[in-house]
């Protein structure tokens, strides 16, 4: 509300109306949909092909906190958490790969299927173009007669 208060005025307003930021806009939700499986992939490839799942040998439940049972189980945790996260440095990675792969979704598959979608309770176009002529030929008949 705030935003449109001020007629359209406010730079947050102008921001916000960006052609560019009202492109990524429509395609968010490629964006969205994409964006998990690029991360998953190139912390696979940054862990240099191991998934991240927690090592089966390791079991915390039942280990004191002053042994060395509680070493190796706080090295698998950090070990763990280190394959899970992804470093910093590359989140523009990220980005340069996610959005293209989303425009390419939005494009190519997106749009044709909401555009075929939205055709689905209209006729065939032929079945259009034949009541047309019907129509133009007897509106010429009138016309004549």
């Amino acid at each position: 509300v705030s935003l449109v208060r001020d007629g359209g005025q406010s730079r947050a307003y102008k921001l916000l109306m960006h052609s560019y930021l009202q492109w990524l806009g429509r395609i968010s939700m490629s964006i969205y949909l994409i964006h998990y499986p690029v991360i998953y992939y190139i912390l696979w490839m940054n862990n240099r092909g191991k998934p991240a799942e927690w090592p089966k040998n390791i079991s915390c439940d039942d280990m004191n906190q002053d042994g060395n049972d509680y070493l190796t189980c706080r090295d698998a945790v950090r070990t763990f958490e280190k394959m899970r996260t992804l470093p910093i440095w590359l989140i523009p990675v990220v980005v340069v790969i996610t959005i293209p792969l989303a425009v390419l979704t939005f494009y190519f598959i997106e749009e044709p299927c909401r555009k075929a979608l939205r055709s689905v309770d209209k006729p065939p176009l032929q079945e259009e173009e034949v009541e047309m002529e019907e129509i133009e030929d007897v509106e010429e008949s009138k016309r004549e007669g």
